[in-house]
C-alpha cells in the first residue's frame, strides 16, 4: 500500500524551494495533502519552522489541529 503524506508549507519559505516541495507532493505515490501556512509577525521570519513555541508560536495550535484532522481522515 502506498504511504500517505501531509505536506505543511509556506509559500514565503526562505530556506527551501517551495516549488520543489509542491512538485514532490504532486508526484507522491500515495494520497497527499498540502496545507499552506502564512506566518505572522511573531513567527519564524524565514517562514521555514512552521510550528513550535520558540520559532512560530502562533501556528502551533493550528498545525496540531491540521495534523490530527489529517490523521483521522486516513
Amino acid at each position: 500500500k502506498k504511504c500517505p503524506a501531509l505536506f505543511i508549507v509556506s509559500e514565503e519559505d526562505k530556506v527551501v524551494d517551495v516549488k520543489k516541495t509542491l512538485k514532490i507532493a504532486e508526484q507522491w505515490g500515495g494520497r497527499s495533502f498540502v496545507n499552506y501556512v502564512k506566518c505572522g509577525p511573531y513567527d519564524d521570519p524565514h517562514s521555514h519552522v512552521l510550528a513550535g513555541d520558540i520559532k512560530s508560536p502562533t501556528q502551533t495550535d493550528k498545525l496540531v489541529k491540521t495534523a490530527l484532522e489529517w490523521i483521522n481522515s486516513l
